[in-house]
């Protein structure tokens, strides 16, 4: 098995590891679903941390093996902030963001429920906007099935998405079956 891997920023990694973010989002999509390793960078964080203050966050490591279910546009035109839509009064009132999209009725997970206006799917994550630039235009990665590593593998992470090597892999592979 070729396991591809993915680069996240501290704290960011270590909040997937840990199964507080559940969302990634990029400026771009992929075709890639099932297993990717999250990988801490080695650049330190440019912002201040939001989570784990106190807590180690190791960088240039492997700390987790996620299943990437899903890729979903974030939309401009589902932002909830009224809670009117149409001249409706709308179920996700309050919500300041709801990732949208229109060929999901096949394969809908529990936290996904049918729209009266327009048939649409819709993912609630207003706990997730912490986590990710939810900004119209990006995509949002849905990460499912998190298994964190006993003990972080070191990794030389890349841009995008990369093939872990070999040597990486194989430890990785054993720390997940454990």
């Amino acid at each position: 098995m070729t396991l591809r891997a993915l680069s996240l920023h501290q704290p960011w990694a270590s909040a997937v590891a840990d199964g507080v973010k559940l969302w990634e989002t990029r400026s771009w999509s992929t075709k890639h679903r099932g297993p990717l390793a999250i990988c801490s960078t080695k650049a330190a964080p440019a912002q201040p941390l939001i989570y784990g203050q106190g807590k180690p966050m190791p960088r240039g490591f492997v700390l987790a093996v996620v299943d990437l279910v899903d890729v979903l546009p974030i939309g401009d035109s589902y932002s909830f902030s009224t809670g009117i839509f149409e001249g409706e009064e709308c179920p996700t009132a309050g919500l300041d963001v709801v990732v949208r999209h229109p060929r999901l009725s096949d394969r809908l997970p529990e936290s996904l429920w049918w729209d009266r206006w327009g048939g649409q799917a819709t993912v609630e994550i207003s706990d997730q906007l912490p986590w990710g630039d939810f900004t119209p235009g990006r995509w949002a990665w849905h990460l499912d099935a998190i298994r964190p590593l006993p003990e972080p593998v070191p990794v030389t992470g890349r841009q995008g998405i990369f093939t872990l090597p070999v040597e990486v892999e194989a430890l990785v592979g054993t720390a997940t079956r454990a």
